[in-house]
């Protein structure tokens, strides 16, 4: 017989003559393993749909003593490896956070960038008396923190302490928020903001070399894959 290979489908898989699979709904999930938001269209970037895990929640960096200098004084603390993820695998409460996105993002005549001025995103979770609101647009360049996703490290836009106290009380630990600083996941003038350049957000910040190295090589926060299809 013939012993050429041959492609067989898996089990519940269509053939060619089938029908073309057909998008029933739209999901992103702005904050990295937080809950999702139902869009009636999507931008696609260069790291997936835009607004999908573009944030996410990291353990508040440990600081190690220095030593003291020779005259007696104590030197700064020194912030460790970088801060890692924080996940429902560990800290399952980040089930309950709800987030809402500007209502022009889910348009189909939305251009995939023009944001208004007071633009944000909010955030609310059972249990918690306040709500959070983050600005697309920052006022002022993000600070810089080293984050990891897995084996995974590069450098994130720390979004305060109003945020990480937010998320400190709903998980009863020491966490902070980051937003995404590469390109895509998010449109350009939120993006440029956080970084202070582009003229925006409250003067150019020049990146440096390894920073552009770092960031970027990630599906924004996303674990592995920027688009995820689930099953019928």
């Amino acid at each position: 017989g013939d012993s050429s290979p041959r492609v067989v489908p898996a089990a519940g898989m269509t053939d060619a003559t089938s029908s073309p699979p057909t998008v029933t709904s739209l999901t992103v999930y702005p904050v990295k393993s937080c809950g999702g938001v139902s869009l009636q269209s999507a931008r696609v970037s260069a790291t997936g749909l835009l607004f999908d895990r573009a944030w996410m929640v990291v353990l508040a960096p440990r600081t190690k003593k220095s030593p003291r200098a020779r005259d007696g004084r104590k030197r700064s603390a020194t912030p460790r490896a970088a801060s890692m993820f924080v996940s429902q695998r560990t800290d399952p409460k980040l089930a309950l956070v709800r987030a809402t996105l500007p209502e022009e993002i889910s348009r189909e005549d939305w251009d995939g960038e023009s944001l208004r001025d007071d633009a944000k995103m909010t955030l609310r979770a059972e249990g918690m008396a306040s709500r959070l609101e983050i600005s697309l647009l920052c006022e002022k360049p993000l600070r810089r923190v080293s984050v990891g996703v897995w084996e995974w490290v590069g450098v994130a836009g720390d979004e305060g302490d109003a945020a990480a106290a937010w998320f400190s009380e709903l998980l009863g630990k020491s966490v902070r928020l980051v937003r995404w600083l590469g390109d895509g996941s998010l449109p350009r003038a939120a993006i440029e903001s956080a970084r202070g350049v582009g003229g925006g957000g409250g003067g150019a910040v020049e990146r440096s070399a390894k920073e552009k190295a770092l960031v970027g090589a990630l599906a924004a926060f996303a674990a592995a894959a920027a688009l995820r299809v689930p099953d019928a």
